[in-house]
């Protein structure tokens, strides 16, 4: 076996990049539209408004707007700056998390698993407004370390292969109610932070296109969508 060979079967590095949030990166274009649109709308019908009920609705529809596209636009960005930095490293001498390593021999179990996290209002963590983030949990003879990312419901079976090579004797432990999905082929290297960044802005920059396209297609073909009253 070569060294270079030998060097990647020693080690294994998980990372997340936007494969681990396909549908957040799908959808932020199609939600800054949105919220360029109702935007747009409540620009549109600023000049007609002659009482108080009109102003509140335009105010609140440019409030709402400005929300949604100021969440559309900000969510690839707040992603693009933390993708692509190493969450975890596996090695012959241990476990890296945050640059501390455990050696194995330390470590007494691996578990992955899930918390639920509120969104909005909802106070069921358990509810339609709660979802599930996935983490690995290290268990070692001093500490239970957690680290969360959407990393894990990809690289899950990853991790467990990684692991029984490097270190058969610590076991894995996985929770129930979760799908990990299938193991895929091994991730090549790791991207840039530059790299990433750059997508990010691409990222942003298609979103504020699409939403110009949008509002003026609607406008022209649809302007009964964007005139109230």
């Amino acid at each position: 076996m070569s060294d270079a060979s030998t060097a990647h079967a020693d080690e294994a590095e998980f990372w997340e990049d936007w494969r681990d949030y396909f549908w957040s990166a799908v959808l932020s274009p199609l939600w800054t539209a949105f919220g360029a649109l109702i935007a747009y709308a409540a620009a549109r019908n600023a000049a007609g408004v002659d009482d108080w009920f009109g102003a509140l609705l335009v105010g609140g529809l440019l409030i709402v707007g400005g929300g949604i596209l100021t969440a559309g636009l900000s969510m690839p960005l707040w992603l693009g700056w933390d993708l692509g930095a190493v969450v975890v490293r596996c090695s012959r001498e241990g476990i890296t998390i945050k640059g501390d390593v455990h050696p194995w021999n330390t470590v007494r179990l691996l578990r992955l698993g899930y918390e639920y996290t509120e969104v909005g209002a909802a106070n069921d963590l358990e509810g339609p407004g709660s979802i599930k983030k996935c983490h690995l949990e290290v268990c070692t003879d001093r500490e239970t370390l957690r680290v969360t990312g959407e990393v894990w419901r990809n690289r899950a079976h990853e991790l467990a292969e990684v692991v029984g090579r490097l270190a058969p004797e610590v076991p894995v432990e996985w929770a129930s109610g979760l799908a990990f999905r299938p193991k895929g082929p091994p991730r090549a290297v790791r991207p840039s932070p530059k790299r990433v960044r750059g997508e990010a802005v691409a990222l942003v920059g298609v979103s504020l296109v699409l939403s110009v396209l949008v509002c003026a297609a609607v406008s022209h073909w649809a302007p009964g969508m964007v005139t109230l009253g």
